[in-house]
């Protein structure tokens, strides 16, 4: 009989710091179901013998995995070792079942398994799934070895946001987390999010956990794939937050579309100050091979509303593609900065992650052209390790350059010169 479930986040990356929100929404379902749950944060732990003593306490373990690596091609940190040295000590301390889920695990669950050689995964989100398979465990019948989120109905109960000891966090600069849906709705061909199915939490719970939340700090970060796909219901949240007067700051993600006024306008009076777009291409040919949507007459659109409305924006690029050119990539440099944008965030490198088609696409090139790409390109083959196509040494130094002429910020690149 399952008892007691032990919470475990095992990111410990600080730059920056950020709340595991997917690990609290977890224990808060568990928690509902009856089980009694308790946080190991390998962020402030106290060292081993605070872990030993948990696990020694706990039935199950259930490990949040954020990411695979840093996503930069300029920093070196990948973090599926500490995870296997994770999930080692723990089976050390006790013979121990292990979950493991979170986005980073999503991303290849089976591989990710063999490699840890933890018990079971959940992939995507993980409230419903992890019920299921708990209570499984717990009546001891058949338990699947990897469980799928999108299977199941979205968990529409509120989330208890008194898990996480927040005010550590927010010591360390954290912004609090809140998601008003899960997945994506787009089906960009390099990224690893395309095939979480899109769902939307209930309006008045999103409300309920940012005023909880709002206790600790102003500072949020509301972290929707594409915040802006239902704008409708994205204003309906946003003019609650100024109903309530809750005087937040946040930041947010969008992709790529026309904005309506009454959505910017939203944006704007509940505390917004800063968007992130993901343009990624603006070329005809870059948006077919990516699988975008937006072009330029969209973009000039969004961008001069957000402008018209006093909204600060970054548009941002992967750049490397097979069909990237320095010609093309400046000109669409060149076409972001007649806006007012803050800057133009340029992410150097295509990563390779497993299961993606742009992956499958360049299996051969890997084989054959191993000078187009950087990262771990020795056994590395289920490519848990970091590895970018870059096209070629010459393009990755012609970006490097643009840093010079152009209001363009290249991801990572500061912190290699710094080292």
């Amino acid at each position: 009989m399952i008892k007691k479930v032990l919470l475990f986040n095992t990111n410990q990356y600080m730059n920056p710091v950020v709340p595991p929100i997917g690990l609290e929404y977890i224990g808060s379902a568990l928690q509902d179901e009856g089980y009694e749950t308790e946080l190991y944060e390998s962020m402030f732990s106290s060292g081993m013998r605070e872990l030993k003593e948990k696990v020694e306490r706990c039935d199950v373990v259930c490990m949040t995995f954020r990411n695979l690596d840093t996503g930069s091609l300029f920093e070196r940190d990948y973090f599926i070792d500490v995870l296997k040295r994770m999930v080692t000590l723990v089976k050390k301390f006790k013979d121990v079942k292990v979950v493991l889920g979170g986005q980073g695990f999503s991303i290849a669950p089976y591989e990710i398994l063999d490699y840890t050689k933890a018990d079971y995964g959940i992939v995507g989100r993980g409230e419903n799934a992890v019920i299921d398979l708990i209570n499984s465990l717990s009546e001891g019948v058949d338990v699947k070895r990897v469980y799928y989120g999108n299977d199941y109905p979205i968990y529409n109960k509120p989330h208890k946001r008194n898990i996480l000891d927040y005010g550590k966090y927010v010591m360390y600069g954290a912004s609090m987390g809140i998601a008003t849906n899960t997945g994506c709705p787009e089906n960009c061909n390099y990224c690893v999010e395309h095939k979480q199915a899109y769902e939307e939490i209930e309006t008045e719970n999103a409300v309920r956990e940012v005023k909880e939340l709002r206790k600790y700090t102003e500072k949020f970060i509301i972290c929707d794939s594409e915040f802006n796909h239902n704008q409708k219901r994205s204003t309906k949240f946003l003019k609650r937050i100024i109903e309530e007067k809750l005087n937040i700051r946040y930041c947010v993600y969008l992709k790529p579309s026309i904005i309506d006024e009454e959505f910017a306008k939203a944006l704007k009076e509940s505390g917004c100050e800063g968007i992130s777009i993901g343009i990624d291409s603006l070329t005809e040919h870059g948006i077919k091979n990516i699988n975008r949507h937006a072009d330029r007459e969209v973009v000039d659109r969004m961008f001069t509303t957000l402008q018209n409305h006093g909204l600060s924006y970054v548009p941002s690029f992967v750049v490397g593609f097979p069909w990237n050119s320095i010609d093309e990539l400046t000109e669409e440099i060149e076409f972001c900065e007649k806006y007012n944008v803050d800057y133009i965030s340029l992410n150097m490198g295509v990563r390779l992650y497993p299961h993606t088609s742009f992956t499958q696409e360049m299996a051969d090139e890997l084989r054959e052209h191993k000078e187009r790409f950087k990262g771990v390109l020795t056994n590395n083959e289920d490519l848990l390790k970091p590895v970018y196509y870059i096209k070629s040494e010459e393009f990755m130094q012609r970006v490097v350059g643009l840093q010079k002429n152009h209001k363009v910020k290249l991801i990572g690149f500061d912190k290699q010169e710094r080292e």
